[in-house]
């Protein structure tokens, strides 16, 4: 952004100058013009030539005025330029520099060294909850295992307990239709 203005100043001051150069041409020709007309008809005031003159020289004193300052801006314009071609010379090289750093150079730094020890933490960590996570799954497994066998002792003991109550059962029955039958051969008896 210096640069940009350093240059919008520098072309301020040409056209000024242009301009100036433009009045010292006209008062030139005034000058010129006045001395004719004072030679050929008298009626020419030499107040008038001072004052001309006086405007010619104020007018060639700011022309070089702002030639001075064009120049200076110039120069510091082109110091920039220079500035700026060694940083972005010097920019391009640490780029360079950057990408050809040595590993050794790398892992010497204390930013490296940082790193390398969180990752270590990070990395056991990662460790601690895997083993965890295999102990946990192998404990769930073993759980569900263990489940399903109790579930299976479970639904044994109950066919085993069914079979059993059903055979009580038949030997109820049995029973029953026995005492029934000596209770009807009893009845059959007393009558």
């Amino acid at each position: 952004t210096l640069f940009r203005s350093l240059q919008w100043d520098i072309e301020k001051l040409r056209k000024r100058e242009q301009k100036l150069n433009k009045h010292l041409a006209e008062a030139l020709e005034q000058l010129n013009t006045g001395y004719h007309v004072s030679g050929s008809s008298g009626s020419f005031q030499g107040g008038q030539i001072t004052l001309t003159m006086q405007k010619f020289e104020m007018l060639n004193a700011e022309l070089e005025e702002n030639q001075e300052l064009a120049n200076s801006r110039m120069a510091e314009l082109e110091k920039l330029q220079n500035e700026l071609q060694t940083a972005v010379r010097l920019k391009e090289k640490l780029k360079m520099d950057l990408r050809n750093i040595p590993e050794e150079l790398v892992k010497d730094t204390q930013d490296y060294k940082c790193l390398q020890s969180q990752f270590s933490l990070l990395y056991n960590e990662s460790l601690q909850v895997k083993t965890q996570l295999d102990e946990v799954r192998a404990l769930l497994l073993t759980t569900k295992n263990s489940h399903l066998r109790q579930i299976e002792h479970m639904e044994s003991d109950e066919l085993g307990l069914q079979k059993k109550l059903r055979t009580e059962v038949i030997q109820l029955e049995d029973m029953l239709a026995q005492v029934r039958k000596e209770y009807e051969m009893l009845q059959d008896r007393k009558s």
